[in-house]
């Protein structure tokens, strides 16, 4: 809701934010805190399970992106230049529930259940630089997505965890 102040996101738009991410082809969906030529981006993204998101990055200009995990559970992968994965943590709101990808990495993540996350990434928004697809991985609606999250899945979960608070 916006008083024109206050932008707020509570049950009645998380119940219509689920409807719309249920109901849409990408199993996922947006809900912008944010104006499109804000220079800091907030949205809400609600996530079902398996809803795919091709590998990117943000390099021009590079970005962080912050993702704060409300509900749910979801990986997180960072993959090298040729599409192996070099990181894995699983956001699970007990162990981690706040990941900060460096600007520049290769990175998707893979809901494993009904998610919502709150992202944060600089702006403006312009779809022409946000984002760059990696070259190695299956489009959206490529027929070996979900065979490619699996194998993901699998490889993730032999990664040592190693995360440490770097201050």
């Amino acid at each position: 809701m916006f008083s024109g102040f206050i932008k707020t996101f509570g049950k009645r738009e998380a119940v219509s934010l689920e409807k719309e991410a249920a109901s849409s082809q990408r199993k996922r969906k947006n809900f912008n805190l944010h104006r499109l030529p804000d220079s800091v981006q907030r949205f809400l993204n609600c996530m079902f399970s398996f809803s795919y998101v091709r590998p990117h990055r943000h390099v021009l200009p590079p970005k962080t992106e912050t993702f704060v995990l409300l509900r749910g559970r979801v990986w997180v992968f960072v993959f090298d230049d040729q599409g192996s994965i070099i990181d894995a943590v699983l956001m699970d709101g007990k162990e981690v529930s706040v990941v900060d990808i460096s600007p520049g990495c290769w990175h998707t993540l893979l809901p494993v259940k009904k998610s919502l996350l709150f992202e944060v990434k600089p702006g403006p928004y312009d779809p022409q630089t946000d984002k760059e697809f990696a070259p190695w991985a299956p489009e959206e609606d490529a027929p070996e997505t979900r065979k490619t999250m699996k194998e993901w899945l699998i490889t993730g979960k032999r990664i040592p965890k190693t995360h440490k608070n770097n201050r």
